[in-house]
């Protein structure tokens, strides 16, 4: 985007037209065709140049807001899709599973029966304690982790499962890190769909929540279940705590407190968005008794000075002031300081005693080191007389402003 620099060339006169003199001809022209200039100007130049400037910088913000928002609902909804695929997955292998259990199981159940064959419980446990038996195998594949809560309560009712034995062996932690029984993927998945609930107690629904549901974004990214690349942040603090551009996801946005920007990373480097014209700080002496100096040697202008933290924009600072003086023609100067340094002058000699007129100055600078804070002040001096910044309506004031 190019922002267009021309304002026209519109020059007022050096000196004021105290009295309105339509076709008296001052300083070349009459006071008609000077108000008919500044009409034409305004009009024609100053309108169209704000118009073409600000509707670029709110369409090219708009435009950009407009792809992060895209960007963050299509891979939000992309990883909402492999979630679903899987869980869809896990839910038909585990209901065949079943099927085919019970279908075993109350096939060998009845064939004991009608055989009437009676099996002693030192022999079933014999066969369970034995790593090597058909039994001992069968069963590890059957509690391996593919099992569900609804399966284990069957079987437990049935009879044909022990409930203090499967108390013992799952309601401690082993449930997790031990071996393998139940598996820390199996158990993310089921619960992230919310098909996983208390049941019987022994995996209560508080600790899950505890587990799963309290945890901030940040959090669960740390932990591996959720991708970090996909999900971006946004964050906030002083330019000195903002993180590296790599060390946050694509695409995540900071907000800077103590200097009015806002920057997005591209995953290497962080760049400013939106528009400028933040103030960063201001300063004002009221209207009426203003400020007087009788100096011939620059000092400070009480209560025009101002410190303040930059940021990646340019700054510029504004003086404006009604001035006077007691003496006729008297010259004086008014200086811009930054941290020392002179950055901008103005001046004025009124040709009559104690008549005002105003003065603004501006001056931009660059190249300041972002997070730094500088200070920033009005400097004055007049070669005779007593003079006056301020006037009984109009107050002094400086301001710096991002661009």
């Amino acid at each position: 985007m190019t922002i267009v620099p021309s304002l026209g060339s519109f020059v007022a006169p050096y000196k004021p037209l105290n009295n309105i003199t339509p076709f008296t001809y001052r300083d070349g022209a009459t006071y008609l065709e000077v108000l008919e200039d500044l009409r034409f100007y305004v009009n024609n130049t100053l309108v169209a140049f704000v118009n073409t400037n600000f509707g670029m910088l709110g369409d090219a913000f708009e435009t950009q807001v407009n792809l992060m928002i895209d960007n963050v609902e299509s891979q939000l909804a992309a990883q909402s899709a492999t979630v679903n695929d899987q869980l869809a997955d896990e839910t038909t292998f585990v209901n065949q599973s079943i099927a085919d259990l019970t279908a075993y199981v109350d096939l060998a159940v009845e064939t004991i029966t009608n055989s009437s064959i009676e099996v002693a419980g030192t022999v079933v446990l014999a066969l369970i304690n034995n790593p090597t038996s058909d039994v001992r195998v069968a069963l590890n594949g059957l509690y391996a982790a593919k099992s569900d809560v609804a399966t284990l309560q069957t079987l437990v009712a049935s009879g044909r499962l022990s409930q203090t034995a499967l108390d013992n062996a799952y309601v401690a932690a082993a449930i997790i890190t031990g071996a393998g029984r139940l598996s820390q993927a199996s158990l993310d998945a089921a619960y992230l769909a919310s098909t996983l609930a208390s049941g019987s107690g022994r995996l209560s629904q508080s600790s899950l929540d505890a587990a799963y549901a309290a945890k901030t974004i940040e959090t669960i990214v740390s932990t591996g279940r959720l991708s970090a690349s996909s999900l971006p942040l946004s964050l906030s603090g002083t330019y000195a705590a903002r993180p590296a551009a790599n060390s946050v996801p694509v695409n995540s946005i900071y907000y800077c407190t103590n200097v009015p920007e806002m920057y997005v990373t591209n995953g290497t480097v962080w760049t400013v968005i939106g528009s400028g014209g933040n103030e960063l700080a201001s300063a004002t002496i009221a209207a009426g008794p203003g400020f007087t100096f009788t100096s011939t040697a620059l000092i400070d202008v009480t209560g025009l000075t101002v410190s303040f933290t930059v940021g990646e924009r340019p700054i510029e600072i504004r003086f404006f002031a009604d001035y006077s003086n007691s003496v006729a023609n008297a010259v004086t100067d008014s200086f811009m300081i930054l941290d020392g340094t002179q950055i901008g002058q103005a001046g004025l000699n009124p040709p009559y005693a104690g008549v005002t007129q105003s003065i603004y100055s501006n001056a931009r600078k660059t190249g300041l080191t972002p997070g730094t804070t500088h200070t920033a002040k009005i400097q004055a001096a007049v070669s005779s007389g007593t003079g006056k910044f301020g006037s009984a309506f109009n107050a002094s004031f400086m301001q710096v402003v991002t661009l």
